[in-house]
């Protein structure tokens, strides 16, 4: 994470075009994104000073802890499951959907059919 410095409100219009940043603070002339090496390195190149911002590096690369009371989903986000429980739902569900409307699930093998292959289900 970094807080980058600009000059002018159009090098903010051109970073957008190519990265999204978290915060812009336009009255004191900076804006906050993350970057890897290469967008470091292209932000220097378009004119920007730029800070590592240690605090929210930290904060963002810290690995999340379960709420109080959270028993499942994604630790700090409960209302997102995890990988394995929609891998667990899909698998508990899938066979009372294929009961219920055996039209629903076409198999198509990996692909997505065109659309003139597809048949409505009712």
């Amino acid at each position: 994470m970094v807080r980058a410095y600009f000059g002018n409100r159009q090098m903010v219009d051109e970073l957008a075009a190519w990265l999204e940043p978290w915060e812009v603070h336009h009255d004191q002339g900076y804006l906050v994104v993350a970057v890897d090496r290469a967008a470091y390195n292209r932000m220097q190149a378009a004119g920007f000073r730029l800070e590592i911002d240690q605090r929210l590096t930290d904060e963002l690369l810290a690995p999340r802890q379960m709420l109080p009371g959270q028993v499942s989903g994604i630790p700090g986000y409960p209302c997102y499951r995890t990988v394995e429980e929609t891998f667990q739902t899909a698998q508990t569900s899938l066979p009372s959907i294929q009961t219920s409307r055996p039209g629903a699930m076409l198999a198509t093998r990996g692909r997505n059919p065109h659309p003139a292959e597809r048949t409505a289900t009712t």
